[in-house]
């Protein structure tokens, strides 16, 4: 009965094993999808900042400008909220 006992437990540590390392791995994935939409964002924040720059302050192109890029984001997301302009 002991042996049984010993052979139930390594089996169960093998288990928690096996369920740690899938805990890893899942933690890993959404680590690496979470590092890529910060740097996608990065990059967008970035060309915007350099399209907006490109208006020197001229309201109507930079109005015009926002309502183009709620267009391009309500088209990749219908669900999205309007800028407040």
């Amino acid at each position: 009965q002991k042996d049984y006992a010993q052979n139930d437990d390594s089996s169960s540590m093998k288990r928690k094993i096996r369920g740690l390392e899938t805990d890893i791995k899942r933690a890993e994935a959404v680590q690496t999808r979470a590092a890529t939409q910060m740097q996608n964002a990065a990059q967008r924040m970035n060309d915007n900042l350099n399209d907006y720059q490109k208006f020197g302050g001229d309201v109507n192109r930079l109005k015009a400008w926002a309502q183009q890029r709620q267009e391009q984001m309500e088209d990749f997301d219908p669900t999205i909220a309007p800028w407040e302009q």
